[in-house]
């Protein structure tokens, strides 16, 4: 917000895309609504991700960032980031990348991607709600004035007249130290428990991190059981060469997701049920809400065809139209 309000004016252009999370588009709209700059819009590939070619019909002079999800906290799918990076940096616009949905999956590396700014969030990192981080890049973040002040960080120096601001600009006051801590100790445990292949992803995404190797592998197993259902429409992308994480939304044709999502949970399985904050997308779809499934680095193959096997008796005691 504070780089956005400094550096966007009128007339200026703002891309964001359709799979994004609540929390990746709001904000845009309220510096648009603050500043007068214009929001524009990414669409979906048919194959559920965001593509360079779609950004460069989108991109022109008066762009100045890009904001996008690493991976769709819905679908699923992995963007090629580093491809998207690399375009907008020809025409000399930031980037923010949500990795919220990625860093549990992903090998992420500010580096290689190059992005000027990525947030991630400790919930989705097994750790305590309420806390999460911003990387900025610094050439990036000593160009940005501090929105709110205090605390020892933030300067080096403070005189009657004015006061020397550190690169902790945007760390005001005392932070959360134990949710930190707590974060930074879920971070190394996850990290110990992620597999990765060596060398890069082959194909379309050979630029882009690998997704750990269970993880992956209960994405596809995910995928092809689902496949097997009668009477759902999955709106995840199919397998293919692209990576992917395990994570997948679906509909029971003719049957309230909520319906679903209460048959199930009396099985003690438990996926969510709505829109996922991510109401754009679910429109860009044609739907007005989702069944999503999803599996972490600690479950099993086995319990993913535990979820599809008990989504099939669910089914089975269904009408062939509810509504």
């Amino acid at each position: 917000m504070s780089w956005g309000s400094s550096f966007l004016q009128a007339g200026d252009e703002i891309i964001v895309s359709t799979m994004e999370h609540h929390s990746n588009i709001i904000p845009w709209q309220m510096i648009a609504a603050r500043t007068g700059a214009k929001l524009r819009f990414l669409n979906i590939s048919p194959k559920g991700d965001i593509q360079v070619k779609n950004l460069a019909k989108a991109i022109n002079f008066r762009t100045k960032l890009l904001a996008v999800t690493h991976v769709s906290h819905v679908l699923g799918s992995v963007n090629d980031i580093k491809s998207l990076v690399d375009y907008a940096k020809c025409v000399n616009v930031k980037v923010l990348v949500d990795a919220c949905q990625s860093l549990p999956y992903m090998k992420v590396d500010v580096k290689q991607l190059g992005c000027d700014f990525l947030v991630g969030s400790g919930n989705k990192l097994f750790a305590a709600g309420g806390v999460g981080f911003l990387y900025v890049k610094q050439s990036v973040l000593k160009s940005i004035p501090a929105f709110l002040t205090g605390g020892e960080s933030m300067f080096s120096d403070v005189s009657l007249d004015k006061s020397a601001i550190e690169c902790g600009r945007l760390e005001a006051a005392f932070p959360p130290a134990a949710q930190v801590l707590a974060l930074a100790s879920s971070i190394e445990k996850l990290k110990s428990s992620l597999v990765f292949e060596s060398g890069r992803a082959a194909g379309p995404m050979r630029n882009s991190p690998q997704v750990d190797k269970h993880s992956a592998l209960l994405g596809q197993v995910l995928l092809e059981q689902l496949s097997d259902v009668r009477r759902i429409t999955i709106y995840s992308p199919g397998p293919d060469s692209r990576p992917r994480v395990p994570i997948c939304a679906f509909n029971v044709d003719g049957t309230d997701a909520e319906v679903v999502q209460a048959m199930l949970r009396e099985k003690g399985i438990y996926i969510s049920a709505g829109t996922h904050q991510a109401i754009p997308l679910h429109r860009e779809l044609g739907i007005g809400s989702s069944l999503r499934v999803s599996f972490a680095h600690y479950n099993t193959v086995d319990d993913v065809a535990r979820f599809t096997d008990t989504l099939k008796l669910a089914l089975d005691k269904l009408p062939e139209k509810m509504w």
